[in-house]
This record gives C-alpha cells, sequence and structure tokens, in this order.
C-alpha cells in the first residue's frame, strides 16, 4: 500500500510501526507525514533524534536554517549527508552553489557535483533536474535520462525541458508524451502547441504508412502496422480527432 493509493490507511500503517518505535529512514517522508499527522511526525522526529537517523539531522538542519542559524544548520546537513540523507546533500549543493555565486572553485566544484550525484542516486527530483542541467550541453542523452527520472517524479521544470530537448523530427512521440504529461499536471503552457505536434506526428505516420504500402510489403502486413500504430498512439490518450482522420487518409491511399 502506498501513499497515494490511500494516504490515511498509509498513516495508519505507519502509526502503527512507530507505536513499536520502529522508523527507517528510507520509508520516512517527514513532511508528507506532518501535513497527515502533526502528533504522529512529532513522535518520528523525537525518535529519529534519539537514533541520529538521516531524517531527523536534516530536519534539525532545516529548523535551523528557517531561524537563521547557518552555522549549525549546515553542520546538520553535513551529519545528515553523510549518512545519505538526499534532502541534505541537495540543499548542501545549492547553498555551497549559492555562496560562491557562479564561482565555485575547482574543489568546490567537485563537492557539489558529489552532492547533486548523491542526491540524483536517490531519485531527488530537484537533484537530477540539476545533474541533467550540468550533462544537457555535453552529455544531452545522459541529462535526458536524468530529466526522465524528475519529470517521473512529477517535477514540472524537468518535463519542460524533456518537451523541448525533444522537438525534433525523430522524437516527436517522446515530445507528445511529456506535453500530455504537463497538461495532465496542470501546466497549461504546452497547450497552444500540442495541435500542432499532433498533426506533426500523424503526418509522420502517414508518410512511414504510405512508405510501406509502396513497397514490397504483404497488404496484411501493412494493415497490421496500421493497426499497430493505432493502438501505441492513441492507447493512452485521449482521441485526437484530427490524428484519427490522417489515419483513415493514410488507409485509403
Amino acid at each position: 500500500m502506498t501513499k497515494t493509493q490511500n494516504p490515511f490507511i498509509a498513516a495508519e500503517w505507519i502509526r502503527r510501526a512507530v507505536n513499536q518505535d520502529y522508523i527507517e529512514d528510507n520509508l520516512v517522508e517527514y513532511d508528507w507525514i506532518l501535513a497527515q499527522d502533526e502528533a504522529l511526525a512529532a513522535r518520528i522526529l523525537e525518535l529519529g533524534k534519539l537514533r541520529g537517523s538521516a531524517f531527523a539531522l536534516y530536519r534539525q538542519g532545516a529548523d535551523a536554517m528557517q531561524k537563521g542559524n547557518i552555522e549549525e544548520a549546515i553542520a546538520a546537513y553535513q551529519k545528515a549527508a553523510d549518512v545519505g540523507n538526499a534532502e541534505a546533500c541537495y540543499r548542501l549543493a545549492i547553498w555551497t552553489a549559492q555562496q560562491a555565486n557562479g564561482n565555485l572553485s575547482e574543489e568546490e566544484f567537485k563537492q557539489v557535483l558529489s552532492w547533486l550525484k548523491q542526491a540524483a542516486q536517490q531519485e531527488h527530483p530537484e537533484a537530477c533536474y540539476c545533474m541533467g542541467a550540468l550533462m544537457e550541453k555535453n552529455h544531452p542523452e545522459v541529462a535526458c535520462k536524468y530529466y526522465e527520472i524528475a519529470a517521473n517524479r512529477q517535477y514540472i521544470p524537468a518535463m519542460l525541458k524533456l518537451a523541448l530537448l525533444y522537438d525534433k523530427e525523430d522524437t516527436l512521440f517522446e515530445q507528445l508524451f511529456w506535453m500530455d504529461r504537463l497538461v495532465w499536471n496542470g501546466e497549461h503552457s504546452p497547450l497552444k502547441d500540442l495541435p500542432r505536434i499532433h498533426m506533426l506526428y500523424a503526418e509522420k505516420l502517414k508518410k512511414e504508412a504510405i512508405s510501406d504500402l509502396q513497397s514490397e510489403q504483404q497488404p496484411e502486413t501493412y494493415k497490421s502496422r496500421i493497426e499497430g500504430m493505432q493502438r501505441g498512439y492513441f492507447g493512452n490518450r485521449k482521441g485526437n480527432f484530427l490524428a484519427k482522420m490522417y489515419f483513415q487518409t493514410a488507409g485509403e491511399k
């Protein structure tokens, strides 16, 4: 049972575990629990502090930062990062970059990169996005992988990046996929371009279908290819009538 399926049931199972003094860092998402049950969150934080848990160390740092106690916050973040807390790694990386105002020394850059990698390995969305931005110029394929991890964690800026990076004729399907995901997640900026991209993709499939028909391919093979493309294209979307018209036109050629 995941918290997204039923947050109340998920919180109840967490409560039962905590009542038996059981916590585990990789299962604790403190901010989410805090929104569900403040008393449960307080108990989890209490247990975490007693055991020196990574999430409790990070929370100590976050609270200190909020109060303006920078030195205490950074020290707590460092301890949390040393035991693998992704959020602490990310916060340290960003804080270090901000303090250097973009003029990082070689050693500082290596440290920032190390923290970002640690966080990205745990699929921290913002850290993955930062890694993608660092890789985009020289290693665009690697950058896309990082962006996809962040996007699959519902990180909107990563979805926007992917929609832009896949703006090529041979990656129209990928571009459409991420534009659709953006719209489903409430980001409406792609709406003005969606009809145009749908038309381009449908035209691309039409050309491929006609090319196959003009080859020596048997009619039944061509028919199954068209049906397969239709299923692949429309299976995860609500109908796009303009695109369907293109498929119909291709079938009548």
